[in-house]
């Protein structure tokens, strides 16, 4: 069931009801052609079934393809109207990757689109917007445990068009498109930190947020049709192998 937010009813109790917490959805793993999904599960707080306390399947059952992992039955999306002014519907999604054996995780790529709608007499307060942030540990390097413990990459946020956000005095319209994206370089954040090695485990968690505002006389529509999700640069064994033959000959050249 969809928890729908008011400004003006926004109370002691409502509070504690955004608290809550709902139980996940547990798709388990999915194997890749160089990687291993594992431990995939998303949940909700703003949408769940309240007689069961299980959140609402947003992302729905994911497909590894290749080194892909993509999410196609998408039932994302928020909609408000004079009647109905805010509506916020947010989502968790997280796993762990894990490289196969003679594998490293270089970067990874998320994308995701969909559309929007903006249509009344309202003024730019009838609005939908889109958000994403990750929260991102290596947790093996080079096919071992960090042994300081998982290593956190600080939040990243994705970037969207036209910043995420529409309003009806600027975009107004029907079944627009909008998109976002979001690239994570392991290889050159652990080059940042002065660690030697590339990761070989990862956990993710990924926060996604869609928001719809309008006023009387208003309607305001925000939906995600695709999320191609977290697509894996993977080095090839081979490639790696002349990646560390090539650092090996450049120190000798330095030592000589």
């Amino acid at each position: 069931m969809k928890k729908s937010l008011a400004i003006a009813l926004i109370a002691p109790m409502m509070f504690a009801a955004a608290a809550q917490a709902a139980l996940p959805i547990v798709y388990g793993d999915r194997n890749g052609s160089s990687v291993f999904f594992r431990a995939i599960q998303e949940s909700s707080n703003t949408d769940f079934n309240a007689g069961t306390g299980i959140s609402n399947p947003l992302w729905g059952s994911p497909t590894a393809v290749g080194d892909a992992l993509t999410f196609n039955s998408m039932a994302f999306g928020a909609s408000a109207t004079g009647a109905n002014p805010i509506d916020l519907t947010d989502g968790t999604l997280s796993m762990v990757i894990a490289a196969r054996p003679g594998f490293t995780l270089s970067r990874f790529t998320i994308n995701e689109r969909g559309d929007y709608s903006l249509g009344g007499t309202g003024t730019a307060n009838t609005r939908v917007s889109a958000g994403l942030r990750m929260f991102i540990n290596i947790l093996d390097i080079n096919g071992n445990p960090v042994n300081t413990g998982p290593i956190a990459i600080p939040s990243i946020g994705g970037t969207f068009s036209n910043g995420g956000s529409w309003n009806l005095v600027n975009n107004p319209g029907l079944t627009l498109d909008w998109n976002g994206s979001a690239t994570v370089d392991l290889d050159a954040f652990l080059a940042s930190q002065q660690i030697s090695g590339q990761a070989t485990r990862i956990s993710i968690s990924l926060d996604n947020s869609l928001l719809a505002q309008a006023e009387a006389g208003s309607v305001a529509f925000i939906k995600k049709k695709d999320f191609g999700g977290f697509t894996i640069t993977v080095p090839t064994p081979g490639a790696a192998a002349l990646l560390v033959l090539g650092g090996l000959a450049a120190s000798r050249r330095r030592r000589a």
